[in-house]
C-alpha cells in the first residue's frame, strides 16, 4: 500500500486495513515456518506497511497511558504550582510488614483554588519546569 493511499483512509478503514496485514504476516510466518512460503520479499513488504499505518493512527491510541496519583495538597505558595504529598503502601518483601512511603510531587495548574489538606488527583504530562512533570486533574 502507498503512503499516499493510507492519508485518505479513514480510522475505521486504517483499522480494518491494519487488522488485514496483521492477519497476512501471521499466514507469511506460519509459511515460512513451514518452508511453504512462495514469496519471501512479501513478509518485507506487509511488516512495512504494517509500520506506515501505525504512523497515521490517530495519536490518542498509540500513546502510552499515563499514571493517575491522588494524593493531600501541602503547599500552595508557588503561582499556578501545587506539591501534592502521595502516600503508598505496600508489603516488605523480607519482613512482609504493610509499610508506608510518601513522596512530594510538584503539579501544574492553570485555574481553579486549592487549600493545604484537599485531595486532588494529578496526571503525568509532559516536562514544564524543572521539578513540575504533573497535571492536577480537574476542580477541588
Amino acid at each position: 500500500m502507498k503512503t499516499k493511499d493510507i492519508k485518505n483512509l479513514s480510522v475505521t478503514q486504517l483499522e480494518k486495513e491494519l487488522g488485514n496485514f496483521k492477519k497476512e504476516q501471521f499466514n507469511l510466518r506460519i509459511q515460512k515456518m513451514n518452508s511453504q512460503i512462495t514469496n519471501s520479499a512479501r513478509i518485507t513488504i506487509v511488516r512495512r506497511t504494517i509500520a506506515k499505518i501505525n504512523i497515521y493512527k490517530p495519536e490518542e491510541e498509540s500513546i502510552m497511558t499515563k499514571r493517575v496519583l491522588q494524593g493531600k495538597v501541602v503547599s500552595t505558595k508557588n503561582l499556578k504550582t501545587l506539591v501534592i504529598e502521595v502516600i503508598r503502601k505496600f508489603r516488605h518483601p523480607v519482613l512482609l510488614k504493610v509499610i508506608k512511603r510518601s513522596k512530594k510531587y510538584h503539579a501544574h495548574y492553570e485555574e481553579g483554588t486549592f487549600a493545604v489538606g484537599d485531595t486532588v488527583k494529578i496526571i503525568e504530562s509532559a516536562p514544564i519546569s524543572k521539578l513540575k512533570k504533573w497535571k492536577v486533574l480537574g476542580d477541588k
